[in-house]
């Protein structure tokens, strides 16, 4: 239906999208505070351990600048 140059919907159809959309965010509500609740009721996790460099990290292989021909 126009306007006035504008588009207008039905009250009817306005309502049942209303209606969809609400919904639709409810039950996304609904599950991002049933995701929550059942984060807070698992147990902390353990305390990482720093990480331990490899062996690339340990210096070794070819002295800095240097090419082998020392």
């Amino acid at each position: 239906m126009l306007v006035n140059g504008l588009q207008s919907v039905s009250l009817d159809i306005y309502l049942r999208q209303i209606r969809s959309l609400s919904r639709k965010q409810f039950y996304a509500r609904a599950l991002g505070m049933k995701v929550a609740a059942a984060q807070r009721e698992l147990p902390p996790p353990p305390p990482q351990q720093p990480q331990q460099p490899g062996l690339l990290g340990q210096g070794g292989g070819l002295p800095m600048g240097g090419h082998g021909d020392t």
